[in-house]
């Protein structure tokens, strides 16, 4: 039986996903292989990493912003799998409807849905299912 292998900017493997821990809380072990764009903006690893400190209990936006992140970043240059690309695609409308997130400001735009937060939680659930060992 042969398996279909995918390649990013992990080692060739079965499909599987980083999290968003990986990405964002192992600064310099785990770099970013080059800026992602979620929703209509565009983030570096220094501004990514930067929300997720300041807004790490920031509710449905930040754990759009993180889940789509983590799976953009464990695909980058590749092809994202089909099981999660549509609930990508939900987190990815939903923040182009919002301003850019800034590690600057006060505090996040507001907006939620029950969409948005079971497209995040499925991408969740995918990449606990699918973790890269």
């Amino acid at each position: 039986m042969s398996q279909i292998l995918y390649c990013s900017t992990i080692p060739c493997a079965d499909v599987c996903s980083y999290s968003q821990d990986y990405w964002f809380n192992n600064g310099g072990v785990h770099a970013w292989p080059g800026s992602i764009t979620v929703g209509n903006c565009t983030y570096d690893e220094a501004t990514g990493r930067s929300l997720k400190v300041k807004f790490k209990a920031g509710g449905v936006i930040m754990q759009s912003f993180l889940q789509a992140s983590a799976i953009k970043l464990s695909f980058f240059g590749g092809t994202i799998p089909s099981a999660v690309q549509a609930d990508l695609n939900v987190l990815d409308a939903f923040l182009a409807t919002l301003s850019c997130l800034d590690p600057l400001a006060t505090s996040l735009p507001s907006g939620s849905s029950a969409a948005v937060s079971a497209a995040a939680a499925n991408i969740s659930t995918w990449i606990n299912n699918n973790h890269c060992k």
